[in-house]
């Protein structure tokens, strides 16, 4: 299976370098798709994305190397399907405190 993002922060402290990384990546490469694929449905896309590059790290800013973070194994209760799942963070769409997929 795949891993989540959350799974892996569990692990692994993102640096800013990363993150600034992963952005770069993932813009070029919208970008690009954008460039072969130039119909109504991108042209709506290319308004999100900025296109200007992003800014350079700060010297001050860039961290060392990924640090392995140590954490206990704590047992889980076991996955109720029939509940709906709840993600702990805020809707930009929706008002309430939980986004709930059904």
């Amino acid at each position: 299976g795949h891993w989540s993002l959350g799974g892996i922060a569990l692990y692994q402290s993102f640096t800013h370098e990363i993150l600034h990384n992963t952005v770069s990546k993932i813009i070029s490469s919208i970008e690009q798709s954008q460039t072969t694929n130039n119909n109504n449905h991108n042209s709506n896309i290319k308004q999100v994305v900025s296109r200007s590059p992003l800014a350079p790290i700060p010297t001050n800013q860039v961290a060392g190397p990924i640090r392995q973070r140590s954490f206990r194994l704590r047992k889980f209760k076991p996955f109720d399907a029939s509940k709906p799942f709840h993600i702990p963070f805020k809707s930009p769409t929706l008002n309430n405190d939980e986004m709930i997929l059904k």
